[in-house]
C-alpha cells in the first residue's frame, strides 16, 4: 500500500488502528472524519513508515509539522489538548467527532492562516474543494466536537486569547471563537 484513502470509515472496530509501513500519502479530505467508534483511542504507525508518526496515539506527519487526526475516543486531562510546538498545519476535520476535547491550546508555531477555496493542501485530484473555507483551525474543528475554548501561551508572537477566544496580538482582529 502506498496511498491510503478512506471516507467516513465509521465501522472500523477496535481501540487502535495501524498505518502500515508502506503508506506514503493519506488523503486529507474526510479521511478520518467519523473514523471508528468512540472505543478508538490510538493511531499506531508501523516501524519503517517514513511519512507518519504517532505521538500519544495522535497521528502526525513524520516531521511533526502536520497534526492529521485525533482518535474519536482519545481522552485528555481536564479536556485540554495542547497542540505540540512545531505543528504548522492541521488536517481537515482532524478534531472531528472527538467529544472529549473542551479546550485547544494553539502553539507558537501554528499561524492561523486563511485557507482559500480549493487549497491544494486540502484537495485531491477530482475534488471540488474545501467543505468550509476559513482559517486552518476552523477547517480542522469544523464538525461534531465539544470544543468551547481556545487558548494561546503568553509568549505567542501572533495571538492573544481571552475567555476562550483568539485575537490577533494587537487585539484588533478576532481570529477564532
Amino acid at each position: 500500500i502506498n496511498a491510503f484513502f478512506m471516507n467516513h470509515a465509521e465501522y472500523i472496530q477496535g481501540k487502535t488502528f495501524t498505518i502500515p509501513a508502506g503508506v506514503e500519502k493519506i488523503g486529507y479530505d474526510h479521511v478520518f472524519y467519523n473514523f471508528g467508534t468512540v472505543e478508538f483511542e490510538e493511531f499506531i504507525v508501523a516501524d519503517g513508515n517514513k511519512n507518519y508518526k504517532a505521538i500519544d496515539g495522535i497521528l502526525y506527519s513524520a516531521d511533526g509539522k502536520e497534526m492529521l487526526a485525533i482518535p474519536k475516543g482519545k481522552t485528555f486531562e481536564n479536556g485540554v489538548y495542547e497542540i505540540p510546538e512545531g505543528v504548522e498545519f492541521l488536517g481537515m476535520l482532524s478534531f472531528s467527532r472527538n467529544p472529549y476535547i473542551k479546550t485547544v491550546v494553539i502553539p507558537n508555531s501554528l499561524e492561523l492562516k486563511f485557507v482559500p477555496s480549493r487549497d491544494p493542501a486540502y484537495t485531491l485530484p477530482g475534488d471540488n474543494g474545501n467543505i468550509n473555507p476559513g482559517n486552518n483551525l476552523n477547517i480542522a474543528i469544523y464538525l461534531y466536537t465539544s470544543i468551547t475554548n481556545y487558548a494561546v501561551k503568553d509568549d505567542n508572537l501572533h495571538y492573544k486569547s481571552r475567555k476562550g477566544v483568539i485575537y490577533t496580538k494587537d487585539m484588533t482582529s478576532l481570529v477564532a471563537i
